[in-house]
Parts: C-alpha cells; sequence; structure tokens
C-alpha cells in the first residue's frame, strides 16, 4: 500500500470504543508500526473523499461534536478534543444499545479514527468508525497485509477545510449501504440537505438523461436499459450509486453494435461527482410509480401503457412478413381475435 505522494497526514487519534461501557481509550501505535498506518489512513481519506455512496449534510444547531470539530481545526488541544468525541460516541452508542429499540444488533464493535489529510491541493477532516481489527493486528497493531480496504470500513463523516474554518455540507458514508439514522442523528447532529423525495427525483431524472439518447440508435437497447432502472428503483430499498449502475449496466450485452454500454457506464458514474443529488438514500417509491410509466404508441390509435417500466413480456415479431407486437399473458388473452398465419 503506497502512500500518494501528494498526500500527507497533519494529525490523528485513534480510539477503541466500548459501547458496553460507554467508554473509549486511545490506541497507541509505536513508531515502527507508523510506517503501515500512515498510508492506510491516507488510503481511507481517499476512498472516503472518493466514495460515490455518500450524502450531503449539514450540522444541526446544537450538534454536539461541531464545536469539537472547530476546535480541532483551528488546533486547540486537538488530544482533548478528539478524546471528547470518541467519548461522546461510545456514550451515544451505549445509550442507544440500552433504550430498548432493537437497535443494538445494529451497533458493530468498532474503533475511531480522526484524521487530518492534506490530499493534493484539497485539506480535509475525517472522522471514520472502523473495524481496526480487520487491517491490524490487536496485540501488536501490525497491518495485516492482503486484507480488501473496503472490508472494515463502517461509517465515515467527511469534511473540507479552508483557512482553519470547515466548509459545508460535508459528507457522511456508511458501508451498510443506508446511512445509519443514529450515525447521522444522534452521533454527528446532521440534517441532509436533500430528502428522500428531491433525491429520488434528481437521480432518475439525471440517469434517465443518459439513457435516453440511445433511443436515437436502437429502441430496444433504450427500452431495456430503462426497464432495469425501474426494477432497480422498484425492488430496492435503499440507492446506492454503485449498485444502480450494476442494476443498470452490469453485464447487459446491447442488441445493437451502436450503443456503447462502457461510455453508457463512465457517464453514469460521473453523475456521483455533480452534487445534482447523493450517492446514497432512500428511495421513494411513489416517485419511481409516477415515472416509471412509459407509454408505446401503435397504429389504430392504440397506445400501450406500461406501468413501472416492466416491458418482460412485450416482444416484436414478424409474421407473414409484417411486424407485430406480441404480450404474454395468462389472463385477458381471449378477448381478442386469433391471429392465423401461414407461418
Amino acid at each position: 500500500m503506497d502512500m500518494e505522494v501528494s498526500s500527507k497526514i497533519k494529525s490523528y487519534s485513534i480510539y477503541n470504543i466500548d459501547n458496553n461501557s460507554a467508554q473509549c481509550k486511545k490506541i497507541d501505535i509505536s513508531k515502527e508500526n507508523n510506517k503501515n498506518l500512515l498510508p492506510f489512513l491516507i488510503t481511507v481519506a481517499a476512498n472516503t473523499r472518493s466514495s460515490s455512496s455518500s450524502r450531503k449534510c449539514n450540522f444541526k444547531p446544537d450538534s454536539f461534536i461541531k464545536p469539537l470539530i472547530e476546535d480541532i481545526i483551528k488546533g486547540n488541544d486537538i488530544e482533548t478534543q478528539c478524546f471528547a468525541i470518541a467519548s461522546y460516541l461510545a456514550v451515544t452508542e451505549f445509550s442507544k444499545k440500552t433504550d430498548n429499540s432493537g437497535f443494538a444488533s445494529n451497533i458493530k464493535k468498532g474503533s475511531l479514527i480522526i484524521t487530518r489529510v492534506q490530499i493534493a491541493n484539497e485539506e480535509i477532516l475525517i472522522i471514520t468508525k472502523i473495524d481496526i481489527e480487520d487491517f491490524f493486528d490487536s496485540k501488536t497493531m501490525a497491518l495485516n497485509h492482503g486484507l480488501p480496504v473496503e472490508k472494515g470500513l463502517l461509517k465515515s463523516c467527511l469534511i473540507t477545510l479552508e483557512n482553519n474554518s470547515f466548509n459545508e455540507p460535508f459528507s457522511l458514508a456508511d458501508s451498510n449501504g443506508a446511512i445509519s439514522s443514529f450515525w447521522v442523528n444522534n452521533f454527528i447532529g446532521a440534517n441532509y440537505i436533500r430528502d428522500n423525495q428531491e433525491n429520488t427525483n434528481l437521480a432518475i431524472r439525471s440517469i434517465l438523461s443518459v439513457i435516453s439518447p440511445i433511443n436515437r440508435v436502437s429502441k430496444e437497447d433504450h427500452v431495456e436499459l430503462r426497464q432495469n432502472l425501474f426494477s432497480y428503483m422498484n425492488t430496492t430499498k435503499n440507492y446506492v450509486h454503485d449498485d444502480m449502475i450494476e442494476a443498470v449496466i452490469g453485464d447487459y450485452k446491447p442488441v445493437s453494435e451502436k450503443v456503447n454500454t462502457t461510455i453508457i457506464k463512465t457517464k453514469l458514474t460521473a453523475l456521483s461527482t455533480n452534487n445534482k443529488f447523493d450517492g446514497n438514500f432512500e428511495i421513494d417509491k411513489t416517485i419511481v410509480k409516477a415515472k416509471g410509466q412509459n407509454n408505446f404508441k401503435l397504429d389504430h390509435d392504440i397506445v400501450l401503457k406500461v406501468n413501472d417500466a416492466d416491458v418482460g413480456h412485450v416482444y416484436h415479431k414478424f409474421i407473414d412478413g409484417k411486424p407485430y407486437v406480441l404480450i404474454k399473458t395468462d389472463i385477458g388473452y381471449e378477448r381478442f381475435k386469433l391471429l392465423k398465419s401461414t407461418n
């Protein structure tokens, strides 16, 4: 794991969080293990920074950790402020585990890392909860080589810094897909800048802006990719940007050679950087149902109306040299004339 040349760790603190006793303990890393830890922290920072499955937030006025973060950024007794943040996480996790809400099983054991890092021209503060034993030996704190970097990342908060102050909005991410309400509400103390309805609407509109031009070169591929999108939106509770791309493109084989799935995937990936919608939110099914309807105009003033973009049982076929639309159905077919063909 090589440290990026243009990256530099300015400060870091690591704490073991014991949510059974509401206490935290600082983890001291020996100098000989710093050569493993520092590039590891930069990798964590870089991955959090580039995550496409994050959500933009602003601090609530009564956020407990906001003034602590402000002191850390200004350099005011950094160790004390970091310890206060870690202690607050331990207390809030303990309180949540003992409030009989059934939430206890969802709080995973982990450690809190507070890192200030310079990546290229950007300075950021990252508060990350990780399962540190997935990466380091618990006794020697030596790096366990060969483990995937994403494996133990649990939750994170990324704040960009400028002139010893922080910028809002900032980003939250969660490896579970959906960002835990406990992480955003109880610990960070933040509000999302976009609600689920707005995110769902903006995401569908943006994704369709990438898919719709395909209609000019291949109507069949356009319908299939559109169906893939709405199938994902209908069957998934929480939107995760990378998962959406896999569901829409994945190993899809276009009918037309003019459709380049690599280009489409690149354009869909780029949507996560334009900040028009978040890469992680709960999908609003009402919006999906409204936008999933599709009308297909046919001859003889017939309009085929398809709800939720499900065209999996609709086909076209040439019979006796003439084009037909065929619908596979177990009900309703007896209302129509039987098609007789010579072929």
